[in-house]
Order: C-alpha cells, then sequence, then structure tokens
C-alpha cells in the first residue's frame, strides 16, 4: 500500500457492479483508477442475477399472461420503463443512453468473466425466466451459469425437484415446490415440480451450537471444502437412489460454493451425471457473493486498482472534489484524484442515510424520492398507505442530471468532477423496477466514461487536461 499512486486520474467508490464497471471503463480509457469498496453491498446480497426489464412487470396471469412467459425481450421493458417513470435512470440518460444497455451487459459479461464466473444470456435477446428461493419467478437478461435453468425453455411435462439438504436451516424445498407448482398451474407448459430431500453430511458446528448451517451463503462457503463437499455428494447419491419419482432437472438451493464455485459445481454434476442448477438467492446471497468477487477480481485483471476500505471525508472546494480520505486496515491515504465515480450505494452499504437528515455522507449530497427533498421531513410522507404500494423511500437517492452529475433542487450541477452510478441515484426502486442489474451496469458504464472525460481522456485516448 505504500505505493498507492496518490494521484489516479479517475477514483471509484463502490465496488459492487456499477462501481467495478465504471472503473473498467475508465481504465479502457487510459485513465489510472483507483476503486475503494468495503465488503458486503447490494451486489454480494443480490440474487446473483442481472435484471433489465420485464415486459410483463405489473400483470397478472391469466388468459392473457401466461405464467411461464419470459416476457418478450428485455430491451422491449427497459423502453417501457422509461417511458413510464420518467425520473428513472433509464429515461434520464436519454434514448442513446439506453441504446447502450447492451454494450453495458457485454462489459459485465466480460468483467466476470476475467473474475472466473461465467454470466449467460439468451442470443434472441429475451430475458432468462428462472426460479427464486421463495418459489416466484424472476425475468433476467443474465444470469450465472449455475442458475440457468430457464422455465420457459423445458421440455413437455418435465419434471422439476427441488432438493432439499437437511444440512441446511431456513429452507424447505416442500412451500418452493408447491408454490411454483401452482405459478406452472396457471401455463399452458406442463412443468412438475417435485422434492428431494438429502440426509445429513456434513460435520456439525458443534462450538457454536449449531447441527446445521443457517443460511445459505454459510453452506455454499461450507462446499467450497473438498472434503465436505465429497461427503454431500454421496449424500445427494443416495437421495437419488432411494427417489420414488425421477426429475428431468435439479434444482439446488443457492449452495454451490463462492470461492470455488465452479469446482463444486463441476464434483456435483460428475456425481450426479446431469446437470445441477440453483435457486436465485435471498440475502445473504452466495451468489451474489460470488458475483461481486468475479467482478473486482475481473477489474484487478483490466488494471484497476483495487483497495479494500472506506471513503470516509472529501475536501471540496468550490465546486470541484479536491481530495478524498481513504481508510483500510493497513491504510490511511488522502487521495487527490481528477474525477469521482461515486458508487456507494443506498441504504443497505450506507451510501444513503439519515441521522436527523437525509443525506449521502462523503459530499453531503442532498438526498430526494420523486423530486421531493427527504431533509427530516416525516417518513409518513415518502411511504404508500398500504405494504403494496409503490413507497417513495425506497426510490429515494441523489438526484443527477442526464451525465450522472449530481444536481441541486434547481436543476444545476453541484460539482465539476463527480458523477453517480447506481443505487445511490435517485428515481427507481431496485426491489419493484426488474431493472437492478441493468440500471448499474449501465450507469456504471456511463459513470465510467464520463469520469474518464472530466479527467482528460476521451473515447479515442488521452486529450488534453483542464485544471
Amino acid at each position: 500500500m505504500s505505493e498507492l499512486d496518490l494521484s489516479p486520474d479517475v477514483l471509484v467508490v463502490g465496488g459492487g457492479i456499477a462501481g467495478a464497471l465504471a472503473a473498467v471503463r475508465a481504465k479502457e480509457k487510459g485513465a489510472r483508477v483507483i476503486l475503494v469498496h468495503r465488503p458486503g453491498g447490494g451486489t454480494a446480497a443480490s440474487s446473483g442475477a442481472l435484471d433489465c426489464g420485464d415486459e410483463l412487470y405489473g400483470l397478472t396471469p391469466g388468459p392473457g399472461v401466461d405464467a411461464l412467459d419470459r416476457g418478450g425481450r428485455w430491451r422491449r421493458g427497459v423502453e417501457l420503463l422509461a417511458a413510464r417513470q420518467p425520473r428513472h435512470p433509464f429515461s434520464r440518460v436519454g434514448d442513446k443512453g439506453r441504446e447502450r444497455l447492451r454494450e453495458a451487459l457485454a462489459l459485465c459479461k466480460q468483467v466476470a468473466q476475467r473474475g472466473g464466473l461465467e454470466l449467460v444470456e439468451r442470443d434472441d435477446g429475451q430475458n432468462h425466466l428462472v426460479a427464486t428461493q421463495l418459489g416466484t419467478v424472476k425475468r433476467a437478461a443474465l444470469v450465472q451459469k449455475s442458475q440457468q435453468l430457464d422455465l420457459a425453455a423445458l421440455e413437455p411435462d418435465a419434471t422439476v425437484a427441488i432438493v432439499d439438504p437437511l444440512d441446511l436451516a431456513n429452507f424447505g424445498a416442500r412451500p418452493v415446490a408447491h408454490l411454483l407448482g401452482f405459478i406452472a398451474s396457471m401455463s399452458a407448459r406442463k412443468v412438475t415440480f417435485t422434492t428431494l430431500g438429502v440426509e445429513r453430511a456434513l460435520p456439525s458446528n458443534a462450538l457454536a451450537g449449531s447441527t446445521v448451517h443457517d443460511d445459505a451463503l454459510a453452506m455454499a462457503r461450507a462446499l467450497d471444502d473438498e472434503g465436505k463437499r465429497a461427503a454431500f455428494c454421496e449424500a445427494l447419491r443416495n437421495a437419488l437412489r432411494r427417489a420414488a419419482r425421477p426429475a428431468h432437472h435439479l434444482l439446488m438451493p443457492p449452495i454451490l460454493g463462492v470461492d470455488k464455485h465452479v469446482a463444486v459445481v463441476n464434483d456435483i454434476e460428475r456425481a450426479v451425471g446431469r446437470p445441477v442448477k440453483e435457486l436465485l438467492a435471498l440475502p445473504p446471497s452466495a451468489p451474489g457473493a460470488r458475483l461481486a468477487r468475479a467482478l473486482l477480481k475481473g477489474a484487478k485483471e483490466r488494471g484497476v486498482v483495487v483497495v479494500e476500505g472506506a471513503a470516509r471525508a472529501a475536501n471540496v472546494q468550490g465546486r470541484r472534489v479536491a481530495s478524498v480520505t481513504v481508510e483500510g486496515q493497513q491504510l490511511t491515504a488522502e487521495l487527490t484524484p481528477r474525477s469521482v465515480v461515486l458508487a456507494s450505494g443506498r441504504f443497505l452499504s450506507g451510501g444513503v442515510v439519515r441521522d436527523q437528515v437525509a443525506r449521502e455522507p462523503l459530499f453531503s449530497l442532498p438526498v430526494t424520492a420523486d423530486g421531493r427533498p427527504l431533509d427530516d421531513g416525516f417518513i409518513g410522507l415518502f411511504t404508500g398507505e398500504v405494504p403494496e404500494a409503490e413507497h417513495a423511500i425506497f426510490r429515494a437517492g441523489v438526484a443527477v442530471d442526464a451525465n450522472l452529475a449530481p444536481i441541486d433542487r434547481r436543476g444545476a450541477a453541484l460539482f465539476e468532477n463527480l458523477v453517480c452510478a447506481g443505487s445511490v441515484v435517485e428515481g427507481w426502486d431496485p426491489a419493484r423496477d426488474g431493472a437492478a442489474g441493468g440500471v448499474a451496469a449501465l450507469t456504471g458504464l456511463l459513470a465510467g466514461e464520463g469520469a474518464a472525460l472530466i479527467a482528460g481522456f476521451s473515447r479515442s485516448g488521452p486529450v488534453a487536461r483542464a485544471g
């Protein structure tokens, strides 16, 4: 860390999808880039798939809507979302910005691949239709290869077995199979969902007073161990031998490893003699953790300097960010970047806080929801009257212009050398819009280019620098 460049061209704050892609794109333009991140955050807690747009979002399955329809092309869903929500980032960046979403997804695939994780998209531009740990279905443009059981592409009369390891607490295959079966009953596709119980095979954690793993992430980390993995494979083989009804496909809870993901998948598939896929995850998420890990590793492979730590303070001079103080376990440094990408997330990762007044903590940027400042207002003014309402508080963040620069209440840019990306940006609800991965990828790509341009790098390479 003593050799850390204290004056990078671009500093990226945040290491999720948006931050990693912003850093890589700025690096591709020729900039010297430092990315600072803290463990956790939205990407690490995500399902591990990237959703962009769902043409069927909000529609009720019935005669006109097949419950197992993949919803057309995700690009159509993006356009509908932009038209429906004028403050949404997809609307904010305009037609030309949205046209670059496929490029952003391609970059995400490339960076994750360099980090050892394969992301898969359909050749026809349509969504994958994949099952979740809740027993629901989700439409996503990119999924991890281990999640690629597309329910809309299954053969007629297919049987899918939900694997139920007794080593895993807080997961029940039976309700998942029942819910998916109910969804399938509203479809013309005849898909049957069953369960496959697997006896305990992993050693108990006697010191912690636990005989099972508390969540899927804990079991995924256990399966990174070769010995524990071999024991689980044997138990899974035994379960298949005893199964009363053969299954065409096996769907695991999201436990297929984190650091040794490829080895876990290969060993289990060899053991059962067929492809094995996993459900989309809930937090804490093994697929999310492996996606976050792969993107950071891929960014390093592309030449980005990645620092684990936190951006603690910023020195602002006029309308420019002059410096940012970064602290880590073995590092305290004041960096003087030419430009900054703020991709620090929202509530989960601390990119937006409310300590008397709602604000973005690093640069004290104002926080708005649907164009209204939160300030110290009553939170009930930003929530709906019933739980299923679209609550404005979940769209809260930093308002930006078309160039992703933070703006004040009059719409004027607050800083000359600061751009935002990801969920810190106001105007969208990652949990409801069906576009979380797409917004993160697109705003990351555009913010990285914008930051590189501010720092003196054009699309074709370095240009005369200002300041």
